[in-house]
């Protein structure tokens, strides 16, 4: 279901490339998870990447970039990954289980709330958009997520963002899905 949902979504952005990466392997409670995600960068895209980047991709003190494909990391207890596209974008992913009521309305208005089709769909959402827009001038409640659309009849879901921030988004598009455990939810700035 996974995949359908990545492919669907790369149609509906028009990116040339658009994969998530996941494993149990990954996971936060693996003390080397974020080095292992890293090697799994560099093993699945070298081809497309230069020996700078290669070598920064390494670097566990900054985030994972090249001048082609833009990767973005997420992680839980029991999994993590990574999602690649050519298009700019953040990649979230939340146990359910995890994800409380307080927490979301900390960083949510009545808006949001009341559009959400999912309550714990604004949290995911969230941290993929602000991890997309990259400007650390922004705090997570500054940004307003709401026109959420049901894509089809599999669960997943789109929205848009707004903030009374300026920002310069060519998409615009954020997306969510789940499985039994999980919230999946990327977002194209």
């Amino acid at each position: 279901m996974i995949e359908q949902h990545i492919q669907e979504i790369q149609k509906i952005i028009g990116a040339d490339f658009l994969n998530l990466y996941l494993s149990l392997e990954f996971n936060s409670n693996n003390a080397l998870h974020r080095s292992l995600i890293r090697s799994e960068i560099i093993k699945n895209h070298s081809p497309q990447l230069s020996q700078t980047e290669i070598h920064d991709i390494s670097n566990l003190d900054f985030l994972p970039t090249s001048e082609n494909i833009f990767f973005s990391i997420s992680h839980h207890h029991s999994l993590g990954g990574y999602s690649a596209s050519t298009e700019r974008h953040g990649f979230d992913v939340e146990l359910k289980s995890r994800i409380t009521d307080p927490t979301i309305l900390r960083v949510s208005t009545r808006t949001d709330v009341f559009e959400a089709p999912d309550l714990k769909f604004l949290w995911c959402a969230k941290e993929a958009s602000y991890k997309a827009i990259g400007n650390k001038n922004l705090i997570i409640s500054d940004l307003n997520i709401g026109h959420w659309v049901s894509q089809n009849k599999t669960g997943l879901w789109s929205f848009r963002l707004t903030s009374a921030q300026s920002l310069v988004l060519k998409h615009n598009m954020g997306f969510i899905f789940c499985d039994q455990q999980q919230i999946f939810s990327l977002f194209f700035a």
